[in-house]
């Protein structure tokens, strides 16, 4: 029993330190959880959300318009909080289904009061496609908007136009890097060479840790295949992929890392 606390059983992370690489916004529920579990858990957000180039205008738009819509579908937590910002206390028009891409998302959708009705088996664009249904041949066009990231895959539009929608894609928001805080900058860097994981959760902030830091020799989980082929491709050692692709895999991965040895 050498090295046991007491608690040490509740709390199985305890001594260990976690870096999560998203906005504090996004990683507010995961953050929680981790802590719960004894870990020390650090932030260092390398991708902040940003207005769409246009200010927001056409996603404002297509808002007004949005009783004219069977379908809003959600592929983000960010694309949530933009469309709430934008529609602000307007009422929900009845007959708006709304679909998101997995459980992270819909947890922030159901705080923010948006009805969902659709959540695929598992938290990817690609699943979401694929599990919604087939629009009806020679009825009416059913019409789908879909305010997503700048810089996202055409997975979504080009899926559902192959399902028979009528897909309006709207820019909702970007990312970009954050600035470098010249005090905060070496700060940062020791926590991410003294961690026993780093979190990443897109490929983007991949490519900003290696520019800003260059390696670690912590171990990585990544949320998705994506994300890990970019890890890898930069020399990354990826330890864990999440499954299902979300907060609640990313937390599952991070646990096995930790608890197995590997990390």
């Amino acid at each position: 029993m050498s090295g046991w606390r007491p608690g040490q059983a509740q709390q199985p992370l305890a001594g260990r330190t976690v870096v999560l690489t998203r906005s504090t916004d996004d990683n507010r529920f995961l953050a929680s959880r981790l802590t719960a579990l004894g870990a020390d858990v650090k932030q260092i957000p390398l991708n902040v959300v940003l207005p769409a180039p246009d200010g927001g205008v056409a996603l404002s738009k297509a808002l007004e318009r949005l009783a004219d819509y069977e379908w809003l579908v959600l592929t983000s937590a960010n694309g949530v909080r933009a469309v709430v910002d934008q529609r602000g206390a307007v009422p929900w028009p009845e007959g708006v289904h709304v679909a998101v891409v997995g459980d992270t998302t819909a947890r922030v959708a159901d705080a923010a009061g948006l009805p969902v009705n659709f959540i695929p088996s598992e938290a990817s664009a690609a699943r979401l496609v694929a599990e919604f249904p087939t629009a009806l041949v020679n009825a009416a066009p059913v019409r789908v908007l879909a305010p997503l990231a700048e810089l996202a895959s055409s997975t979504v539009y080009d899926g559902l136009s192959d399902k028979g929608y009528d897909v309006d894609r709207v820019t909702a928001y970007r990312t970009g890097a954050p600035k470098i805080d010249q005090v905060l900058e070496p700060v940062q860097r020791s926590l991410a060479e003294g961690a026993d994981v780093v979190v990443f959760a897109a490929p983007s902030a991949v490519v900003r840790f290696a520019d800003r830091f260059g390696s670690t020799s912590a171990a990585v989980v990544c949320i998705g295949p994506s994300t890990a082929k970019r890890a890898q491709n930069l020399g990354f050692v990826v330890a864990a992929v999440a499954t299902p692709h979300d907060d609640d895999g990313i937390y599952e991965a991070v646990q096995g890392v930790l608890t197995s040895g590997v990390g």
